[in-house]
């Protein structure tokens, strides 16, 4: 009998009101798995965020990315500017013909041809 008696009694213990204060569900009731939020607040579980191993996985991704795209955009870089140099020097050759028609000998300098600057048109 006695056993009887503290077997209902652990039974009591484990089990839960079907309500918990003033009327309310309790929190498992209604469908929340998380003691609550810094205010109180209870609600369900909702991953936010990344986690680290995430982050590192999406950093050696973008690493490995740039590192495929950086020599190829670095030789789009010297084909332009090899494309305006070559411009520019077909620019001045046909300057320095203009220049020869008109003085019989070549300019000895790049103002004497009207050029403002030694850079090319492209500013390189």
């Amino acid at each position: 009998m006695q056993a009887a008696a503290a077997a209902k009694g652990r039974q009591a213990l484990y089990k839960r009101a079907p309500h918990g204060q003033n009327g309310k569900k309790n929190r498992e009731e209604a469908g929340m798995d998380t003691p609550g939020d810094r205010h109180g607040r209870a609600g369900p579980i909702h991953a936010s965020g990344w986690t680290l191993s995430e982050l590192l996985v999406s950093l050696a991704l973008m690493a490995t990315l740039a590192s495929l795209a950086l020599p190829a955009y670095l030789q789009q870089q010297r084909q332009a500017r090899r494309s305006d140099a070559l411009v520019a020097l077909q620019q001045l050759q046909m300057d320095q013909a203009r220049w020869r028609d008109a003085h019989e000998t070549y300019a000895d300098s790049l103002s004497a041809l009207g050029w403002r600057t030694e850079r090319s048109p492209g500013g390189h």
